[in-house]
């Protein structure tokens, strides 16, 4: 072989970690005086990177394919276009610098092992669909680089001057991306999530921190947290808050007028935490920042839970152990807005049958036999209340006294409160000091997803006392309904609702034992009789039965028909000493 020959065939050898044959290295005198060049795929050497880097060579670049060796920096100050077609690609294992425009076609053929800087003070727009590069750097001015199609980043996404507008597109992060900014770095908003732009994180299993916001003026980030199996997210934000997520009425009030949305993509058995920000401008009018939480609507309705509430002061809000997030919007609230999904209830009523004057209070004979799902037949699961709710416990709280039912009325007045206005219906736990609450025994009762268009007024039943209703309309109070019924007989709607229990302690009356809305001793559905036939039908002192029973009116775990604190005299006592059937006690509820 001659040396013209070496020499053709150098310049042709296949280079180390390059699959391609064709290559042809550029000299400084195939560039001058062009605005376009347009060749085939290029190895980019040292000197030619040099001139490039000084603005010694300046053209936009067009090809079928671009090779830059690791160490080598190519600069393409007026644009790179890439067409990767035939056998040619892109591929950069050195660093590549573009201004003004950067397109690369078919990137199912670009491999960018190197870092690729988008840099410059004028517009930069990003037509590279699915490009995946190792490392990408933002170092133009503010407000110039946009997408016009997906990008992915691997390793490390570094901001050192300027943003990044997704223009609608997706913004990639890799498992293992990091996102960092330089010192120094001023923009507000790295990331413009612009017409809903998405940032996309790949089989999250850690933490990451999205520096985003709708626009350039608010920072709005977001932390994501995975505790549980990894998963891969995407993340937009929007201006507004919309009443139904996504659609409806914009909400104004009590709010912060940003929405986040969030959803994951495979369905594993992942766990949560996030955290929003927000800037002071973006509260909506009354938004109190010192009680606000964050909401999420998942299709139906905003479920902001008012014991969620927390100060948000600093303008950050976290929400822990999300489970489920598919197409979720979350938006931030104070106890005030229309993202509260539940009405919280703080009441204290007491039953005649256990209360004891002695401590104040209501003794706790049955707890160890309460049953551990309110929906048993021997509690509310069977006639007359039929109640099918899922309220339960797996050891009854220490404190805890029987369930009762609490139903929600909404009307113009007390009278107008019949059964036909209730609007939801739930279970809690009565405790000895009066407190109605929740399963754990220590949260006040929510409503979920019940709202109040008159009056709210509030029905409490018990399984042997006579039902009673609230007199007055219940009124919300920084997200809380409080309402005490023992602090006076009038508390309770109609005459002679409560009976006093001690000097200005009232409560429900007891013996309601066959839940027909009258106590009553003798005659036609008598509950005394109840008692004697629940025993068996014997009066004998010796004849008790043990245990959770309508029948146990003093609620001391024993049904007794005779002797000392026996049942069926608590019922004779209560209508006054009479056996009469005329003497009857009815419930006032409407």
């Amino acid at each position: 072989m001659n040396k013209s020959q070496g020499r053709k065939a150098q310049n042709q050898r296949e280079l180390p970690g390059y699959p391609f044959k064709s290559c042809k290295k550029i000299r400084s005198n195939d560039m001058k005086n062009q605005n376009v060049m347009s060749t085939n795929i290029f190895k980019i050497g040292a000197l030619v990177g040099l001139l490039f880097s000084f603005g010694l060579l300046s053209a936009q670049v067009v090809a079928t394919g671009l090779f830059v060796h690791q160490g080598t920096t190519f600069y393409a100050g007026d644009g790179l276009s890439i067409s990767n077609s035939g056998t040619d690609s892109l591929i950069i294992h050195g660093t590549l610098i573009v201004e003004d425009s950067l397109v690369v076609n078919n990137n199912s053929r670009s491999l960018i092992k190197g870092k690729l800087s988008l840099a410059g003070s004028t517009a930069l727009n990003v037509d590279a669909d699915g490009l995946r590069v190792d490392s990408l750097q933002i170092s133009s001015s503010n407000d110039l680089v946009s997408l016009s199609g997906n990008i992915a980043v691997n390793s490390r996404l570094r901001f050192s001057s300027g943003n990044i507008y997704l223009n609608g597109q997706k913004l990639i992060l890799g498992p293992n991306a990091s996102i960092t900014t330089d010192a120094g770095y001023t923009t507000t908003v790295p990331v413009v999530a612009n017409n809903q732009g998405e940032v996309v994180v790949e089989n999250l299993s850690d933490s990451i921190y999205l520096p985003l916001g709708y626009g350039n003026q608010y920072l709005n980030a977001i932390a994501l947290k995975n505790n549980g199996a990894a998963d891969t997210f995407s993340v937009s934000v929007m201006q507004n808050v919309l009443e139904n997520g996504t659609s409806g009425n914009t909400l104004t009030n009590d709010i912060v007028q940003v929405s986040w949305f969030v959803d994951d993509s495979s369905n594993t058995a992942y766990n949560l935490d996030t955290w929003l920000y927000w800037d002071a401008s973006q509260e909506g009018t009354g938004f109190n920042n010192t009680t606000a939480g964050i909401s999420s609507y998942d299709g139906a309705r905003w479920d902001l839970n008012p014991s969620a509430l927390t100060d948000g002061s600093n303008r950050r809000l976290s929400r822990s152990s999300i489970t489920n997030i598919e197409d979720v919007v979350l938006a931030i609230g104070d106890a005030e807005s229309d993202l509260i999904g539940a009405l919280q209830f703080a009441l204290k009523v007491f039953l005649q049958g256990p209360y004891n004057t002695a401590n104040d209070n209501m003794d706790n004979g049955i707890n160890g036999v309460i049953p551990t799902s309110v929906a048993h037949s021997s509690a509310y699961g069977g006639a007359p209340y039929s109640y099918a709710g899922s309220e339960s416990f797996v050891t009854a709280p220490a404190t805890a006294v029987d369930w009762v039912l609490i139903e929600l009325r909404d009307a113009a007045s007390p009278a107008l409160a019949t059964s036909s206005t209730t609007v939801a219906t739930v279970a809690g736990l009565l405790m000895q000091d009066g407190t109605i609450k929740s399963t754990d025994g220590s949260s006040n009762i929510l409503f979920e997803g019940a709202s109040i268009s008159n009056n709210a007024y509030a029905v409490i039943k018990h399984r042997n006392h006579l039902d009673i209703m609230s007199h007055s309309a219940i009124t919300e109070s920084n997200g809380l309904y409080t309402y005490d019924f023992s602090t006076a007989a009038t508390q309770a709607f109609g005459s002679d609702a409560q009976v006093e229990l001690e000097t200005g302690v009232y409560g429900m009356y007891a013996g309601d034992v066959n839940a027909d809305g009258e106590l009553k001793y003798a005659g036609a559905d008598d509950d005394q009789t109840v008692i004697f036939n629940t025993i068996g039908g014997n009066t004998s002192v010796i004849n008790t039965l043990d245990g959770y029973y309508a029948e146990d009116v003093n609620m001391d775990g024993t049904v007794k028909y005779a002797g000392a604190d026996d049942d069926q005299t608590e019922i004779f006592n209560i209508i006054g000493g009479n056996t009469s059937v005329i003497n009857t006690i009815s419930s006032r509820v409407p």
